[in-house]
Order: C-alpha cells, then sequence, then structure tokens
C-alpha cells in the first residue's frame, strides 16, 4: 500500500525494483525540452476629472515540445511526448472614482480567451511497444462585468460591496488512438505530427465541438471597523465560481465530457494590529468555507481491465471547511526578529457525486486534496552592525507541514506524511550596500518529502517536493 512513498521501494511492470531514494532515478532514454514563449502586454492609464481610466491588454503565446521518461527504472517502462500550442488573450478595462469623499467605486469589463492545443502521447514498453495518443483542442472564454463601491459609514467604520457577472463557455474537441506494438520506437519522438503519420495507427475516440457555457453571480461585502489607532477588525463574505472544464488527459469519449461548474462560498473574519510601540504587527483570522460540486482529478486503475486505467475530471461532491490563521513579525530587539505563521485547516467532503460509473465509491468523510490540517513557517533573524559599517545577517528558517493526500480519494500511497524542513543561511553586506555575500544551507535535514502523486495505468508515480540537502553560495553586486 505504500509503493511509491519516500524509503520505499516499488516494482514496476517488468519487475524493474525503484530504489528508496525518492531523488535518484534510473533513465533507459535521454529527454528534452524545447520551449518558445512570446509575451506582450500593452497598460493605458488616463486621469478624468472625477476618474481614473485603466486599461490593460495582454498577449502570450506559447509552444512546447518534451520527450521525457517518467517511470524512473532503467528499462524504460513509459515515456511521455508532449507537443503543444498555447493561446492567452486578455482584456480588462475599469474606470475607479478618485475622489475625497465617502464614496469609492469602480465599474469595468473583462474578457479572456485561452486556446489550448495538446498533444501527448505515451510509450508503454509494458504494453510491447504500444503508443496511446490524445490531441485535445480546448477554448475557454470568460467574459465579465463588474462594479465596486465603498461607502465611510462613520470615522472609524467603512463597508464595501462588489458584484460581478460572469459569463464562461467551454469548447472542446478530442482525437485519440493508438498505433500498432513496436517495439523499436523507445527512443524516438512522437510528436502530434509523426505520431499522427503512422500509417498503422488506430483512433478510439473522436469528438468535435463539445460545449457548455454558464452565466453566474459572484458578490462581496466586507466591513472594515479600527477600534483604535492600531487595530482595524475586519469582516468578509464571498460567493465566487468557476466554470466547469474538459479532461484534458481524456483518452476515451466517455471520458471527456465537461463538468459543472463549482461554487464557494466564505465567511472570514479578522483584525490586523500593532502592539509593542509598533515593534509587533499581529494579524488572525478565521473562516468558514462551502464549496458546492467541487471539481476534482482522478485516475482510476483496473477500471477498463487489469491494466487499463481511467483518467476523469469530474464534481466530486461539496465540502465543509472551517479554520483559523496567525501571523506575526516581532522586532523582539535591535538586533533581532521573529517572523511567524500558523495556519489551521479542518475540511472534508460532507457529500459524494461520485456515481460516475467506473467504479467510484462514496467519498463522504475524505480530506480534500493538498488541504494540510496545519503548516507552520518561521524565520529568525540576527543582524549584525560591523565596525567597518557592514553587516552580518544571520537567519534560520524552519517550516512543518501535516500529512495531506494528492487526490479527493484519500489514496495512502498518494500522499505525504509530515515533514520538517530546516533552512539557513549567513549573509554579509558592504558598508556601501554595493555587494553582498550570502552562504547557505537549504532542507538541513535532508527530508525527503513528495508535493504530487497519481496512478498511470498501473504504475504509482511521485514527484519530488524540493531538493535534497544542499550548500551553496550567492554573490550580488548593485551597480
Amino acid at each position: 500500500p505504500d509503493r511509491g512513498m519516500p524509503g520505499t521501494s516499488c516494482v514496476n511492470l517488468l519487475g524493474g525494483v525503484a530504489g528508496p531514494n525518492v531523488y535518484e532515478v534510473e533513465h533507459a532514454h535521454d529527454g528534452f525540452q524545447r520551449m518558445e514563449l512570446l509575451q506582450s502586454a500593452l497598460f493605458l492609464d488616463y486621469e478624468f476629472d472625477a476618474a481614473s481610466l485603466t486599461v490593460i491588454l495582454a498577449h502570450q503565446v506559447n509552444e512546447r515540445q518534451t520527450f521525457n521518461e517518467t517511470d524512473g527504472a532503467p528499462q524504460g517502462v513509459l515515456t511521455a511526448h508532449f507537443d503543444d500550442e498555447h493561446e492567452q488573450v486578455s482584456l480588462e478595462a475599469r474606470l475607479s472614482s478618485n475622489g475625497d469623499g465617502p464614496w469609492n467605486w469602480v465599474v469595468g469589463g473583462f474578457y479572456y480567451d485561452d486556446r489550448l492545443e495538446y498533444f501527448r502521447s505515451n510509450y508503454i514498453l509494458a504494453f510491447g511497444g504500444t503508443s496511446a495518443g490524445r490531441y485535445n483542442e480546448i477554448d475557454a472564454t470568460n467574459s465579465a462585468i463588474f462594479g465596486e463601491v465603498s461607502y465611510d459609514l462613520t470615522d472609524r467604520l467603512s463597508a464595501t460591496a462588489g458584484l460581478r457577472i460572469t459569463r464562461d463557455e467551454r469548447v472542446g474537441a478530442i482525437v485519440a488512438g493508438s498505433i500498432v506494438p513496436n517495439p523499436t520506437l523507445g527512443s524516438t519522438y512522437l510528436g502530434r505530427d509523426t505520431w499522427f503519420g503512422f500509417p498503422n495507427n488506430t483512433i478510439v475516440s473522436s469528438l468535435r465541438n463539445q460545449s457548455n457555457d454558464w452565466t453566474e453571480p459572484s458578490a462581496r461585502i466586507s466591513l472594515l471597523y479600527a477600534a483604535t489607532d492600531d487595530v482595524n477588525l475586519w469582516f468578509t463574505w464571498s460567493r465566487s465560481f468557476r466554470g466547469g472544464d474538459f479532461n484534458g488527459g481524456a483518452l476515451e469519449e466517455d471520458e471527456f465530457v465537461v463538468t459543472d461548474p463549482e461554487f464557494l462560498s466564505n465567511f472570514e473574519f479578522g483584525f490586523k494590529g500593532d502592539f509593542l510601540e509598533n515593534t509587533l504587527r499581529l494579524n488572525a483570522s478565521i473562516f468558514y468555507y462551502d464549496y458546492t460540486d467541487k471539481i476534482g482529478f482522478v485516475e482510476i486503475p483496473g477500471a477498463r481491465g487489469p491494466l487499463g486505467s481511467i483518467s476523469l475530471l469530474a464534481n466530486f461532491g461539496d465540502v465543509e471547511g472551517q479554520g483559523g490563521e496567525v501571523e506575526f513579525d516581532w522586532q523582539a530587539t535591535d538586533n533581532f526578529n521573529i517572523s511567524s505563521n500558523l495556519a489551521y485547516t479542518d475540511a472534508e467532503f460532507v457529500t459524494t457525486n461520485f456515481g460516475l460509473g467506473f467504479g467510484g465509491g462514496d467519498i463522504t468523510g475524505n480530506k480534500p486534496a493538498k488541504t494540510p490540517e496545519l503548516a507552520w513557517n518561521t524565520f529568525l533573524t540576527y543582524t549584525n552592525d560591523l565596525a567597518n559599517g557592514g553587516e552580518l545577517r544571520f537567519m534560520v528558517n524552519p517550516h512543518w507541514q501535516d500529512d495531506q493526500f494528492f487526490t479527493d480519494v484519500n489514496r495512502n500511497y498518494e500522499a505525504q506524511e509530515a515533514f520538517w524542513l530546516l533552512h539557513a543561511s549567513v549573509a554579509y553586506t558592504s558598508p556601501d550596500d554595493t555587494w553582498s555575500v550570502r552562504v547557505w544551507g537549504k532542507n538541513l535535514g535532508d527530508e525527503e518529502w513528495l508535493a504530487d502523486g497519481f496512478t498511470f495505468i498501473a504504475e504509482h508515480l511521485a514527484i519530488p517536493g524540493g531538493q535534497p540537502r544542499q550548500f551553496g553560495a550567492t554573490v550580488s553586486y548593485r551597480f
């Protein structure tokens, strides 16, 4: 049950044994990644007598070709080939007041178009050299109008209310199939043109113009109260929605369906204050949230036979969560500073919509993916002013994170147990602040931890969360 977890060994489909060190893998083939990125943006600001106009236009085009081996075993059991084109266009225009009275407002509009042409093929040596490929086109369009108004009810109390009407649209297409087993293709990059150019490929799925759209409101109401000159209390309620989406990892037509949208209602109360003659900044908040029809992703191994899996993006169910966060920054002495953050979240599925027909079960009571119950991070910094006018700075950064699952299904081999990280550094800055030298150590405890994990076909793939223990130095010079 612990296959793929740090400190254990697992066996792949050809009998290869992965080592216990999560940072060490073996490869049968050399991979590569090529990427071209073009970004442009236009900003326009214009001041009227009573309002300011801001217009932002942005455009981005990205092309990627990638060949990598994903199983980390010497046999080259599974290779992944990507050949994608991604284009994004966005336009936002907003008009905001700039008066001195108790009223402040902003109105505007937003447009966003995201077009993805996604191709992935997997070469699977364990199936005799079969290659499964899929090509998806997904066009996501989002347009909205919005407005927000704030009013100073008294010298210490202000209220803000905002409304946004959003239209989300998804249009998608899929072409997927397989190539007759060919064990000689293991080291060949199978991009889009190469894969579809094979005369012996078999198309198993072909859907065009699958679409859906939604028009929904989002809203926010907040109150801000200055209890004293140094302490502010605040309350916020918000309601938002995320449009449905296609499963970009689909291989079969019954997997390439657009989900329903998900909705989030959130209540939060907190305070911000300065204490001890402004040497201590303390912020704290508590919250409650309610997800309706939360969207999640899961791979169901064995759903199409012993070595056949299904990749699903679906509305898993409703989630309720509550928690709190405390953070402070304290200049304890002229030389010593402590900055710390502690977050607590208690969340679980309260209903299940997992009637997907592929063996999905009841996940009521499960924890949402990537939601640790506790997380703590602290920086301890000591600064020593030298006689020559330079500065020495010592920093220690402990971090702790609680257990978490990587999927909403809560499999124990797709999870990360609680772990500690410890970083430290010593830095010298010159008297004129033009250059500095910093010697650092990261992950001093050499902790092995995962950031993600999932099951593909019959293998579990783990993604390391960070580097092993490292030492280094950074030299900076300011012209």
